[in-house]
Parts: C-alpha cells; sequence; structure tokens
C-alpha cells in the first residue's frame, strides 16, 4: 500500500492480515508490514485489536464489513434491529411521489448564455409499491388528482389500481 492512497480493510482483510503474521519467523513490525504490504501503523492497530477482531469473527460479524457503526444506547439499537428483522419478514410498502411533468431543477449553460427562469410544475401522482422479501409483488397503486382522467379515455384494463383524491396523496379513505 502506499503512503498517499487509504483503503479501509475489512473483517476478512485483518483476519488474513493476523493469519499471515502468525506464520512469519519473528521479525519486527516494520519488516512484518513490508512484507504484508501494509503501513507498520495499520499493522500496529490491527495486533491491538486482535481481540475484538476474532471475536468479531466467532459472532458470526459480516466478514465484508469494514467499519462498524455503533449507537449510544445498546437497548435502543437491539429494539431496533428486531424491529427491522420484523418489517424485513413482512410485506415492504414504498410510497413515493412522482412528478411527472417536472422540468430539471439545475441546467447547465455556457458562460455567455442565459438561462431563463421557470416555474416548478407542481402535477403530481402518488405511487404504492408493495413487495414482500420472498419475492411476492403487489398491483401499484397509483393516486392522481382527476376521478377520470382525459388520458385513460378508451383504456379498458390498466396494469395498476388507480385512485383519485384532491391533492394525489395517499390516505385512509383509499384503503378503506
Amino acid at each position: 500500500m502506499s503512503a498517499n492512497t487509504r483503503r479501509a480493510l475489512s473483517l476478512k482483510d485483518k483476519l488474513d492480515i493476523l493469519r499471515k503474521y502468525d506464520r512469519f519467523p519473528k521479525m519486527g513490525q516494520r519488516d512484518a508490514a513490508v512484507r504484508l504490504n501494509i503501513l507498520q501503523s495499520v499493522l500496529d492497530r490491527i495486533l491491538k485489536n486482535r481481540e475484538d477482531i476474532e471475536c468479531e469473527a466467532l459472532q458470526n460479524e459480516s466478514q465484508s464489513r469494514k467499519r462498524k457503526r455503533c449507537g449510544k444506547d445498546d437497548t435502543i439499537e437491539h429494539a431496533l434491529k428486531e424491529w427491522f428483522v420484523k418489517v424485513r419478514n413482512k410485506d415492504a410498502r414504498v410510497q413515493t411521489g412522482l412528478y411527472f411533468r417536472a422540468l430539471p431543477e439545475h441546467t447547465y449553460v455556457l458562460q455567455n448564455d442565459k438561462a431563463k427562469g421557470t416555474k416548478f410544475c407542481k402535477e403530481r401522482i402518488t405511487i404504492l409499491y408493495c413487495a414482500s422479501m420472498t419475492g411476492e409483488k403487489k398491483k401499484l397503486l397509483v393516486v392522481g388528482k382527476s376521478k377520470q382522467p382525459r388520458c385513460f379515455k378508451g383504456v379498458k384494463a390498466l396494469p395498476v389500481d388507480y385512485t383519485a383524491n384532491k391533492n394525489a396523496w395517499m390516505t385512509q379513505e383509499i384503503f378503506y
């Protein structure tokens, strides 16, 4: 590793470095770091944290993760993880708003050209996606403003469920 580049090592990389270091004959950290192609300070930090690295590997922590981020309160972290696992096993619902006639917010112009301002188009539809972790997908639910939009004239069947309200928002009434 060159002195100018910095890369994060995964847990698997750190375990490999520890195994290789143990196989070397007795030598100084500087020589071992050169043979391992890492900085001496990195090797020193890995050796100081050896117990934690090996403990995390035994606890079936993700071998590919590079950094471990922890919250301030373990009980909240544990409750959040339980909630996440429960939600992941159920159906996952995602709602998004789509401004389908909106122009780009930013534009690139040459230095001598003038850019004209435009109003932001607020015509919107809301889309609800629903899928389970097993791969089962539900039909999309689209919420618009018009009960019978002109664009649907002559359309016999839609590939989505369509409903309407004044603001194109998801409301309780849609689900009853």
